[in-house]
């Protein structure tokens, strides 16, 4: 076996290590239609980290605003007794993590909602950080993603996302917050699992080529088991309103 192949193989071995020890993390409680008065809604909680999303629309846009096409709007907001910001005092970079947190889920959705449906229409989203106790971004964006069906929304896939991030010689999926305030980079994914196509991928701090590869692949790995989360809370609760 030449040094490459060796190399790839060390690569492959040491993603499914980190899978392995991080399998667990991924496990938490999904539902949809939480919230009966809006058009669509949902709530996550992986570990501590805790979030509602609510969707309204569509609906027609307000005469002020010209076009044509579709408009989403997306409101990112954490509760003032969300974990992160407890011991924080300064409530503008709170408000500056909001803004940049909600710029990247609308972008997020961008991508897969067909926006081309919805001519002279707007879709409100509105994410509400409960407890952080990290991985709020990703989590904020599958969140969404359940909500936006549950409103009956089009997309052209169901998106899941899933971070890692890099402390010490350790890569870990589904950082909580105190990994989040050591980390040295994270990387997060959204994925199109049945297309296997990458839909956002944000990465902060710097990495090895190789690292950045793990990365990659064990966010994508995450991504295909939040995945499976999605569908089944999906179809359960699809069965439950036929009945």
């Amino acid at each position: 076996m030449n040094k490459k192949a060796i190399n790839q193989k060390k690569s492959q071995e040491s993603i499914e290590d980190q899978m392995i020890n991080n399998d667990k993390r991924l496990d938490g409680l999904m539902k949809i239609g939480v919230n009966t008065q809006a058009h669509g809604s949902s709530y996550i909680e992986i570990g501590n980290t805790k979030i509602i999303c609510s969707v309204y629309g569509p609906r027609q846009k307000k005469r002020s605003e010209k076009g044509v096409s579709g408009k989403l709007n997306v409101d990112f907001r954490y509760t003032k007794f969300a974990q992160k910001w407890t011991n924080r005092r300064s409530k503008n970079y709170k408000n500056e993590d909001e803004r940049e947190n909600g710029i990247l889920v609308e972008k997020c959705l961008l991508s897969v909602i067909k926006m081309e449906n919805y001519h002279k229409s707007q879709v409100d989203v509105f994410v509400l950080v409960l407890e952080d106790d990290g991985d709020a971004l990703s989590m904020s964006i599958n969140a969404a993603i359940l909500a936006l069906n549950d409103a009956g929304i089009e997309m052209i896939d169901l998106v899941s996302a899933c971070s890692v991030c890099k402390i010490e010689d350790s890569l870990i999926i589904d950082p909580v917050a105190i990994e989040e305030q050591k980390k040295q980079a994270i990387v997060t994914i959204a994925l199109m699992p049945s297309r296997t196509k990458i839909a956002q991928l944000i990465q902060q701090g710097e990495l090895p080529f190789d690292e950045a590869i793990q990365s990659i692949n064990l966010c994508m790995n995450g991504c295909e088991k939040i995945s499976q989360l999605m569908s089944k809370v999906l179809l359960s609760t699809a069965k439950k309103r036929l009945k």
